[in-house]
Order: C-alpha cells, then sequence, then structure tokens
C-alpha cells in the first residue's frame, strides 16, 4: 500500500512538471535585451518581438532604458528619435527613414498595434552610435553604448601663474604659442595657451580653475585660470582690470609667457611684490594685432592697446563677477524647433523659456550666484553650441530645463533628472529632490543619459524634465504661471544647497 501511494505521489509530481514545461520552455524561448552587461526587464506587459529577422522593441524600450527621446506625431503617424545629436523619422508601417534627412531603408517597418508602438531596435541603436549583437542561441540582442572618448593631455603644462607689480609671468613646460585678446565690462586681458594644461600642482591647489590674488598692482583685481577647453586642451588666463590698461607681450626665462600692463609704476618690491624678471628687449616689436608671439628668439614682445582682437565669447554673455558661481539657464529647443507637442498642442519651447527666465528673475541681484542664459527670446541655438556657450564662459554649473513627452500615450507621468557625467551625479540628485517636490508628479528618478548638452559641457551640469506635456493633466499645470514659479524656486532652493550657500 505504501509503495502504491510512493508511485501516486510520484506520477502527481511528473505531472506538475509536464504541466509546467510548455510555459517553461515559452519562458527560455522568448527574446530578451542586455544594454550595457545589464538585462532589460521590461514593465507593463511589453514584449520583444522578431520580425523579419529583426528584433522588434516597443517604443517605451527607447524612451525608458535607452535615453532617447520620442515624439509621436499622430496627424502622420510618424515618429521622431532623438539622443540630443541626432534626429531619427520613422513612419508606421514604411520601410523609409530619414537619420538627419538622409533617407535610408529598414528591413523592418515601424508598428502600431494595440495602441503599441514598436521599432526596429539595431537600426536605432547603430544610428544612435551603438554597438549591436544578436545571440541566435539564446535569442538575446547585446546592446552596449560606446565609451567616451579618451582625451589625452597634452605634455605642455601650465606649472606656474605669478603676479610681480604690473608684470604677469605664465611659466609653462614647454614652448607655446599664446594668444592675447582683451574684453571689456569688466576690463580684461585674456590669455589663451593652446595645447596646454594645468600642472598637477595647480589642480591639486585649486582643481580645473583659480584665481591668483595680488594687491601688488592697483590696476589688477585679479588673476584667474581655468582648463578652458578639453579638446583641443587650451588653458586660459584672465587679468581682471580696473580700466583698460595698454600690455605688452614677450618670453621670459625658458619658456615664460610674460604679460606686462605699461604706463604707471611698478611698486617697490619691499611694498608690492617681488622683483620682477627681467623683460627682453622691444626691438622685435610686431605692429600687428593678433596677439601671439610669433618669434622663437625670446626677442619680439606684442604690443596691447586694450581693444585688440574680438573675444572669442559672445559680448552679450557677461563675464562674472569674483566671488560669484556663474550659473548657465539652457531653455531647450526654440525658433524653428518647437521641442515636444503637448497633449492640446502646447509647444515645450515656451515652457522651457518661461521657466529660465523666472530663475533668471529669482537671482537677478543674488549676492551669490550671477545667471547667463543660452536663449532669451524665442530663437533658435544649435544643439552644439548651448555646451560651448558654457565652457567658454568657464560656468560653474550648467541646467538645461525641459518638458517631456510620449506619443500615443496620455498616462505617461512624473519628473525625471538627467546626468552624463559621474561628477554631475551628486548635483542631479539634489536638483531632482527640490523638483520633484515643486511639481509634486511621480517620482521617475534620476537617470544617466548621454543627451548632447550634457556630453558638451566641461562643468557640473543636468537637463531637467519637469512633466509630461502628453497628459492632460501635467500639461495643464506646467503651463500655469504658479507652477512655473514653483519649479523656478525649486532650481534656486537646489543651487543654494548645493553650493552651500545660506538664503537670503
Amino acid at each position: 500500500m505504501r509503495v502504491a501511494w510512493k508511485h501516486i505521489g510520484l506520477l502527481a509530481m511528473l505531472a506538475c512538471v509536464l504541466a509546467l514545461f510548455p510555459t517553461i520552455v515559452q519562458a527560455a524561448s522568448e527574446p530578451s535585451i542586455v544594454v550595457d552587461g545589464k538585462k532589460l526587464e521590461l514593465s507593463g506587459g511589453a514584449s520583444v518581438e522578431i520580425k523579419d529577422g529583426n528584433v522588434i522593441i516597443p517604443i517605451r524600450v527607447v524612451t525608458e532604458n535607452l535615453g532617447f527621446r520620442v515624439n509621436w506625431d499622430g496627424a502622420t503617424r510618424g515618429i521622431d528619435i532623438t539622443d540630443g545629436s541626432r534626429l531619427i523619422r520613422l513612419t508606421i508601417d514604411s520601410k523609409t527613414a530619414y537619420v538627419d534627412g538622409e533617407e535610408k531603408q529598414l528591413l523592418a517597418a515601424p508598428a502600431l498595434k494595440k495602441g503599441v508602438t514598436s521599432v526596429p531596435l539595431r537600426f536605432v541603436s547603430e544610428q544612435m552610435g551603438m554597438n549591436v549583437q544578436w545571440h541566435a542561441a539564446t535569442k538575446t540582442a547585446i546592446v552596449n553604448r560606446p565609451a567616451p572618448p579618451v582625451v589625452e593631455t597634452p605634455s605642455i603644462t601650465v606649472d606656474e601663474i605669478r603676479v610681480d607689480g604690473r608684470q604677469l609671468t605664465i611659466a609653462v613646460g614647454g614652448k607655446v604659442e599664446p594668444k592675447v585678446f582683451t574684453m571689456s565690462g569688466p576690463d580684461r586681458i585674456v590669455i589663451d595657451l593652446p595645447g596646454t594644461s594645468l600642472s598637477r600642482t595647480l589642480e591639486e591647489r585649486a582643481g580645473q580653475k583659480g584665481v591668483v590674488t595680488t594687491a601688488s598692482a592697483p590696476e589688477i583685481a585679479n588673476v584667474r585660470y581655468a582648463l578652458f577647453s578639453s579638446n583641443p586642451s587650451t588653458v586660459r588666463i584672465v587679468m581682471d582690470l580696473s580700466s583698460a590698461t595698454p600690455y605688452q607681450v614677450s618670453r621670459g626665462a625658458g619658456n615664460e609667457v610674460i604679460v606686462e600692463l605699461l604706463g604707471g609704476t611698478t611698486p617697490d618690491p619691499a611694498t608690492g611684490g617681488e622683483t620682477a624678471p627681467g623683460i627682453p628687449g622691444t626691438d622685435g616689436t610686431l605692429p600687428g594685432t593678433d596677439g601671439t608671439i610669433p618669434g622663437t628668439d625670446g626677442s619680439t614682445v606684442t604690443p596691447g592697446n586694450g581693444s585688440e582682437t574680438p573675444p572669442v565669447i559672445d559680448p552679450e554673455f557677461p563675464p562674472v563677477s569674483s566671488g560669484k558661481k556663474l550659473i548657465v539657464l539652457d531653455a531647450g529647443h526654440g525658433g524653428k524647433d518647437p521641442g515636444t507637442i503637448g497633449y492640446s498642442k502646447t509647444q515645450e519651447k515656451g515652457f522651457n523659456l518661461s521657466v529660465v527666465l523666472k530663475v533668471q528673475a529669482l537671482l537677478q541681484n543674488d549676492p551669490n550666484m550671477e545667471v547667463v542664459l543660452t536663449r532669451d527670446n524665442d530663437t533658435f541655438i544649435e544643439l552644439g553650441e548651448r555646451g560651448p556657450i558654457a565652457n567658454r564662459l568657464g560656468a560653474d554649473a550648467f541646467i538645461s530645463v525641459h518638458a517631456n513627452s510620449v506619443e500615443n500615450s496620455p498616462s505617461a507621468s512624473g519628473t525625471e533628472s538627467y546626468y552624463y557625467e559621474e561628477a554631475s551625479k551628486a548635483f542631479t540628485q539634489v536638483m531632482h529632490k527640490h523638483l520633484l517636490k515643486a511639481t509634486g508628479f511621480k517620482d521617475r528618478g534620476v537617470k544617466k543619459a548621454s543627451f548632447k548638452v550634457l556630453r558638451d559641457t566641461q562643468m557640473i551640469s543636468v537637463l531637467l524634465e519637469s512633466g509630461f506635456i502628453s497628459n492632460p493633466t501635467e500639461e495643464a499645470a506646467l503651463f500655469t504661471e504658479e507652477m512655473q514659479q514653483k519649479i523656478a524656486q525649486a532650481i534656486v532652493d537646489a543651487l543654494y544647497e548645493y553650493f552651500g550657500f545660506s538664503q537670503p
């Protein structure tokens, strides 16, 4: 009897295993996606399909996991996918696609089934610079983002920056051809050293930027320096002046670059600083005004008259006052680029601009920060120019303001914030905390994404997505003065918290 019951138990267990077997086989045979070594867990019943030998993914995967922005045009059944630098335009049931305006043919057309839009994974990923591999045995699509480019550090370093009376001496570890020009409002002399980087000593002392203070010459308020550009690597040194002052540029001992203010008197070493190194003769003076030192014999001198080469930085962007943090606010899109389109046909660009103008107003007379806008009206600024504006200014932080949208999905909602470099993660987390409190929307979290405006900046940067204008409820809230003011105040509060300022 016991043997019989034992057999019955074994048969029951076998029946359960056989009943589960089709499910196990089906699960094992379903295609999956691995991005940067992490398997994607698809939510909301989304699934991966194989169509005509191509992996087809729901558009939700593109927005939530690959970090691209998607816009849906219901009138044309068109899909725009962008990473901030490249635009892919697809059309439902069409095998013709456009990448930055260039026509390309698809092996499988995008599809719209039961309200879910699906697109070919390989085409979208590879057009965005990703590597895609297909493992047939496991039915796994492996997607890897490209590694960030390695920027070689130039061998020539700026080793020392010192002020002796009315003379600035820059000790450089090799031969450089400086570019020198003047700027006004306030008056200053700018020295760019192409092909150089800051020495380890200077970096350890002040990081990528610093200030040399001096009381030896009343004309010189201070001297600022920073790694102005990483590609090509360029150190920039700025002499802040009390008024426009003539100067001359010469070579000193070794590879030193010397900028000396002309006129006036140099303080005695006992009261104003150390004796300045000897200045080479001026018999090789150049009549040109390009601000460079073409000679190599150590005797050529370029005079400055306070009104030379036009500045690299656009004149409408004012320099930051001494001691203040410079914040660059970027209102996404603008002009011919409306950004995403809302549920009620509102345009994202208008929301973005309104918010940054409110932030600017809040910080207008702030004792700790100054603000520069990449645009202050409905104009179009090339995507590739936004980050460099902040870089040229030597900004301390870059904030890009946006609103989100998902095609054919009015229920999508929430606030999310993006960073690219790890150095920006803490800044983004502080921003997100305050932004989320202001909107009261669903928390979609802090995410890492390769948006061009974030890749291009050389300081801490964040891209804020306050909410979804494709969601009628969030759209209505975001386009009110009250909500925009709350978001602007949240950005200001986050800046105060991150930089450790006391609220006025």
